[in-house]
């Protein structure tokens, strides 16, 4: 029959909890009892872990400034930009100053990405134009405010922050309608009927239709503005039930019943 049989463990002394039979207040400097009476027990030394042969050092907690955890941080950001909606959204001149920060970046530096504030200029461009659109008098106008505005800028981000801030209301209504205008695309485009990455037909349309509202909002006439006859003429082809009413037309005119 199998015997069960414990052996007990050998620990070294050093390595043993040291155990002290006197406070720190009942002993004295010199070992002996405070009320010079019997010499305290002597003190047993802990034990010292070493690694490669010296000791370890010991971390100092109270020095060492531990990150938050990544799920802690969101949260903790996410309440603070309800907040900070909440007191934008009740400081209309703060608002104001964000926004034109925002978009004199886009329209005079071209920033990266990395703003607190997700609204932009995408400044749109003509990847088809007729050859004199640069000497045309709305390029002309386009140009000359746009270089009399970043003349003004400083050029600093922070800098122009309180330039903006400390700007007049006029001149910041303006400077905004001047970054604004770079957004404008009222470009007609071959739209892609496929699902695409480009814009669908329906989005070119619609697009269209969001610029005839805008012409009409700020009274635009092309003729006032030196476009020649070809350039207001639609670049969209009339439908087939247009076309029909346009030739009964013809046909019923004066002109065309005379000549028949």
């Amino acid at each position: 029959m199998a015997a069960f049989s414990v052996d007990c463990g050998y620990v070294r002394p050093e390595d043993e909890t040291p155990v002290r039979t006197n406070t720190d207040s009942e002993a004295g400097i010199d070992g002996n009892a405070s009320d010079g009476g019997e010499p305290s027990a002597p003190t047993i030394q802990r034990a010292v872990i070493t690694i490669g042969g010296q000791p370890e050092a010991e971390d100092d907690e109270e020095d060492i400034v531990k990150p938050l955890p990544d799920r802690l941080v969101n949260e903790l950001t996410a309440y603070r930009t309800l907040a900070l909606r909440d007191a934008v959204a009740n400081n209309p001149h703060v608002a104001m100053t964000a926004a034109l920060h925002k978009f004199c970046l886009d329209t005079f530096q071209h920033s990266a990405a990395g703003s607190c504030l997700e609204a932009s200029v995408r400044h749109v461009f003509f990847s088809i134009q007729p050859p004199d659109l640069k000497d045309s008098a709305p390029a002309k106008a386009v140009a000359e405010r746009n270089e009399a505005w970043k003349a003004d800028l400083p050029k600093d981000e922070a800098t122009l922050w309180d330039w903006l801030a400390a700007l007049d209301d006029s001149s910041r209504a303006t400077l905004l309608a001047h970054c604004v205008s770079f957004g404008v695309n009222a470009l007609y485009e071959k739209g892609d009927r496929y699902g695409g990455p480009g814009v669908s037909v329906h989005g070119v349309q619609r697009r269209l239709v969001r610029a005839d509202r805008l012409a009409r909002a700020v009274g635009l006439d092309m003729v006032e503005a030196g476009g020649r006859p070809s350039t207001t003429i639609s670049a969209v082809s009339p439908s087939p039930a247009s076309s029909r009413r346009c030739a009964r037309q013809r046909a019923n005119s004066p002109r065309s019943s005379s000549t028949t």
